[in-house]
């Protein structure tokens, strides 16, 4: 991937790729194997804002397990 290719995703952005509520995210987030944020900036009264790397993201996405479908 080159660095062009390379999108930062917010929350919000990883809530809308894996369809589900900021609750269950961040509960997915702190699993062992999801990709670290990168911290942007310092810390503010509002926190530091954080984006996860989309290529890191993917490659999450990668080693999660296939369901077989089954046909009726």
């Amino acid at each position: 991937m080159s660095h062009s290719d390379l999108v930062l995703y917010t929350a919000k952005d990883l809530q809308r790729l894996f369809g589900m509520s900021r609750s269950s995210l961040y509960r997915m987030l702190n699993r062992e194997n999801f990709p670290k944020p990168v911290v942007l900036g310092p810390a503010d009264s509002r926190g530091a804002s954080i984006r996860w790397r989309s290529d890191e993201v993917h490659a999450y996405i990668e080693t999660l397990p296939r369901e077989k479908i089954r046909e009726d």
